[in-house]
């Protein structure tokens, strides 16, 4: 498995798509939906702040630092319903709780 560092020096489509499994098969892991309607004003900022992340942070940590984040983001995107999380409900302002929890601890 390549370094997720080497990764970043080929752009953001492959970096995407690393997350975009990671973040599915954390879902359903969950038994979560991985929703997202293109238009939506929330997911289109959301994002952005991931691809930010991508390119600011080195991820030194590889996938884990993925995983974590995806964890992360499920923990503020969610809320608990019946004894099941909700689906997601992509906020920008609790996805940067998740970004700030998910490297804070470096």
């Amino acid at each position: 498995m390549p370094s997720f560092r080497s990764l970043q020096r080929h752009g953001e489509k492959i970096i995407w798509d690393f997350w975009d499994f990671t973040i599915r098969r954390r879902c359903w892991e969950c038994h979560l939906d991985y929703t997202f309607q293109s238009d939506d004003k929330n997911w289109s900022e959301c994002r952005e702040q991931l691809l930010g992340v991508f390119k600011r942070h080195p991820l030194t940590g590889n996938w884990r630092d993925l995983q974590r984040l995806a964890d992360n983001l499920l923990l503020h995107l969610t809320e608990p319903r019946d004894g099941r999380p909700s689906p997601i409900r992509w906020n920008p302002d609790h996805l940067e709780r998740a970004i700030a929890e998910t490297f804070s601890e470096r």
